[in-house]
């Protein structure tokens, strides 16, 4: 992955932030519906840009791929499983808000995530 994947993943990663956070602010039907259609947009972006670093980084790992490739879905679903866990117990007592917690972790996520590419990749380019 190049200079310019890296700025695009990270620009990618920001927008998807801000878009993100207006879930937590909007009020509005209308508003929500068109934030959902630039969300749906720019998640398929996102999804892009992620996957082509992925694969990146798995092209230029000495690990075995198939073995990494199933370690990393393994752990992503595990991670789920957890999070959804604490979320559904976290839901019980407030209720409606835990949206609004669902979108905060999903921000820091994204900008956690973009972090970590841009690391691998600055280690891997010098």
């Amino acid at each position: 992955m190049d200079k310019n994947m890296v700025k695009t993943n990270g620009f990618i990663s920001f927008f998807k932030a801000i878009v993100s956070g207006m879930f937590i602010i909007l009020k509005n039907k209308v508003l929500i519906s068109l934030n959902n259609m630039v969300y749906d947009n720019v998640q398929k972006m996102y999804e892009t840009s992620y996957t082509t670093a992925i694969q990146t980084i798995i092209r230029n790992s000495k690990i075995d791929n198939d073995r990494l490739s199933t370690l990393s879905e393994m752990w992503l679903c595990f991670t789920e499983l957890i999070i959804l866990l604490v979320l559904s117990i976290i839901a019980i007592y407030i209720k409606e808000r835990i949206f609004i917690c669902i979108f905060l972790i999903e921000i820091v996520a994204i900008l956690y995530e973009n972090k970590t590419i841009k690391t691998y990749y600055k280690e891997v380019n010098k």
